[in-house]
């Protein structure tokens, strides 16, 4: 998209607002376009452009504000002023207040990064329940240029190079092309009101930071760089979607581990090292969102892969976590448990049918005390997802638990093995390691619930009084 200087002529504010709509078919005649109206010049100006060219186009408008609890009165007041002009236009407004800071430190992440999300969170709900076909947002060349440099800075790749899109998904920016100058010259030009917000002043968020202490700068010894970070963030979007169609041929070689997206180890190896990139990206974005994944993150996983592990595990910004599980890399988010790690030893009562739930609440076994056996017998229970035992050949208390530190096992040929070596060994991953049931007597494993049987178990006579368990997991049932 070619970028226009709308500088010297206010109204070219409003006619490249119009043009783009038109060229690249971002409103369409009957669509509702959910404006996100914070009362700032950026987003007055874009109200107004939108019910000019929705009068001539034929699309409806409503506005959304976000109070974000942080600046007292002043939010107040912001707010005031925007359903005021939403009232006086005849505009449908919808409101939401919601504590930022608070959010902030619960989720342990910055403020402005709160604020984003309960922004979007907003949209996304009223645009559902209020059936919006699009999203506008007030962004233009000056915050593209902002953007991009403050995530150069954080060390991002191509994708984050590539910057904001004039399009993406539900979302628009109309004035993505159009300079901060030429908004303000617009508003002033047009006698459009607009509320002045005093963080925008702060130099400890980061983008104001960049707003008032570098771009002017840059643009004092290089006059037109917010132009050319504009133009280059062009050329990576179209790099960026060379590799995700890339990307998407390989989309057959994605397969669900474990619920999770994963990718085979050999098959990724023989890419390119971009491609390799594209896919752990795109493998991280089937998991969360890739807002703060960076390119140092990126090229971490791509070293752990080249040390030659069949495990290991990282854990990347916002709870993501990305694994090898030998064959397989997999990306997922981190579960979070409130319960106690370790199912505390119970023993079995007689006669007593009893279901036991892991923590994570993923799998379950079912213990049960028949009087006789009737139509299985020990023979019948080939596969390790059941066992039978002679309830009168259990001279000690079986005891159902997880595994604890210290546990061994007892192989076929009589060795001692650690338990945790044993599971290694058996490859299964370290996630569901700490979930597995356990089934001992004495101290001796007598089962491991869909992985390993103890080979001594006694015969089974008929019309024996038993213990029957089986497992499961919880997704199957």
């Amino acid at each position: 998209m070619s970028k226009e200087n709308p500088a010297g002529s206010t109204d070219v504010v409003l006619a490249y607002t119009r043009k783009v709509i038109l060229d690249y078919g971002l409103i369409k005649a009957g669509e509702r376009v959910l404006i996100g109206l914070s009362g700032g010049v950026d987003s007055m100006v874009l109200a107004y452009c939108l019910i000019t060219i929705g009068k001539e186009i034929g699309f409806n408008i409503g506005c959304a504000h976000l109070h974000h609890g942080l600046r007292g009165e002043d939010a107040d007041a912001d707010l005031d002023f925007v359903s005021n002009f939403c009232a006086a236009h005849n505009i449908a407004f919808f409101k939401r207040k919601v504590a930022v800071q608070r959010i902030s430190e619960e989720r342990h992440i910055s403020i402005e990064n709160a604020g984003r999300e309960m922004r979007y969170a907003f949209f996304d709900d009223v645009m559902e329940k209020h059936h919006y076909d699009k999203l506008a947002l007030a962004h233009h060349a000056d915050d593209q240029a902002e953007t991009i440099l403050m995530r150069l800075a954080r060390g991002t790749g191509i994708k984050g190079a590539s910057g904001m899109r004039l399009s993406s998904g539900k979302i628009i920016r109309p004035l993505l092309g159009v300079s901060r100058r030429a908004i303000e010259a617009f508003a002033q030009a047009h006698r459009i009101d607009f509320r002045q917000d005093a963080t925008n002043e702060d130099r400890t968020y980061s983008r104001n930071y960049i707003r008032h202490e570098i771009l002017p700068r840059l643009e004092q010894r290089y006059p037109g760089t917010s132009a050319h970070i504009a133009t280059f963030a062009e050329d990576a979007a179209l790099y960026e979607a060379f590799f995700e169609r890339e990307a998407d041929r390989r989309n057959p070689l994605f397969s669900d581990i474990d619920g999770h997206a994963g990718f085979p180890i050999n098959a990724l190896l023989e890419e390119d090292i971009l491609m390799r990139s594209a896919i752990i990206r795109r493998l991280i974005a089937k998991a969360a969102n890739l807002t703060d994944i960076h390119r140092v993150h990126i090229e971490k996983i791509l070293l752990s892969l080249n040390k030659g592990k069949t495990t290991w595990l990282l854990n990347l910004p916002y709870g993501i976590i990305a694994e090898r599980r030998y064959d397989w890399l997999i990306c997922y988010k981190k579960e979070v448990q409130n319960a106690k790690p370790y199912l505390a030893s119970q023993g079995f009562r007689p006669q007593k049918n009893v279901l036991y739930v892991d923590a994570a609440g993923k799998q379950a076994l079912t213990v049960s005390y028949n009087r006789y056996i009737v139509s299985k017998n020990y023979n019948n229970c080939k596969n390790n997802d059941e066992i039978i035992l002679g309830y009168g050949k259990i001279k000690h208390k079986l005891i159902i638990r997880h595994r604890m530190p210290g546990d061994k096992i007892m192989l076929s040929d009589g060795k001692h093995q650690k338990l945790k070596d044993f599971l290694i060994n058996q490859k299964i991953p370290s996630a569901l390691r700490k979930h597995i049931f356990l089934v001992l007597e004495d101290e001796t494993i007598k089962w491991i619930p869909g992985f390993f049987k103890h080979t001594g178990q006694e015969s089974i006579v008929l019309r024996e009084n038993t213990v029957y368990m089986k497992w499961e997991h919880i997704n199957e049932r």
